[in-house]
């Protein structure tokens, strides 16, 4: 059985506190209109849009137009209180997938301030950087650096990589157990990484077969008889 929270789960939950909007009465459509503009997902302002009308707009409407006996009151209030139990369902299915836009899109907002900042340190007046020498090792990293190995890099390896937090490079780890991975593409797609982050995983990662590992290990070398 396991103990308290993990920090990361801690975060989600915390995170998460828009939900209980939902439950309150005309203001299911605030938690819609949060989450998505917050990581940019018109779908759910979408649907934060219909909420709106459905549970707040058509029920104040028919306050003022009918009578509470009438038909068509207690048919719209019938459509409001489905629709306001349907919104709270809704929510909780996407606290999960909202959690993890979030991390990419706060991800990206510091990637892009990194750039920034590089770039304008690069054009600010008398910066020269000074050149390294020949042979140093420090000229070319790129090609110096190996690649991390999905199927067999550490716990703390996988979660270095962009987009993998470390409850998810526990995830790899276990799912490697059970089938390796076959490509970055299948890491990615395992572990639900957003697309945008395979570019940048395939500069720094490959997915080595572990078959191909354990027969370079068993090859004996060859002896010669004089």
């Amino acid at each position: 059985m396991r103990g308290s929270l993990t920090k990361d789960e801690k975060k989600e939950i915390i995170g998460s506190w828009w939900i209980a909007l939902t439950f309150v009465i005309f203001c299911n459509w605030i938690a819609f209109f949060w989450i998505g503009f917050r990581v940019k997902r018109m779908i759910w302002v979408l649907f934060g849009f219909i909420y709106l009308v459905i549970c707040m707009v058509l029920p104040v409407t028919i306050f003022w137009f009918y009578d509470e006996e009438s038909l068509v009151f207690n048919a719209v209030m019938w459509i409001f209180f489905v629709t306001w139990m349907i919104s709270i369902v809704h929510a909780s299915l996407c606290r999960r997938d909202y959690s993890r836009r979030r991390k990419v899109f706060l991800a990206n907002m510091e990637l892009d301030n990194i750039v920034y900042f590089e770039e304008k340190i690069k054009k600010a007046p008398g910066w020269n950087p000074a050149p390294q020498p020949y042979g140093s090792g420090a000229a070319d990293t790129d090609t110096a650096a190996e690649k991390i190995d999905l199927n067999s890099a550490t716990e703390q390896q996988l979660a270095s990589l962009p987009g993998v937090s470390v409850a998810m490079a526990k995830r790899a780890a276990d799912m490697r157990q059970v089938s390796e991975f076959l490509s970055v593409q299948d890491f990615i797609q395992r572990l639900g990484l957003m697309p945008h982050f395979a570019v940048q995983i395939e500069k720094v990662a490959c997915a080595e077969p572990m078959s191909d590992r354990n027969s370079q290990e068993k090859v004996p070398g060859r002896v010669i008889d004089i």
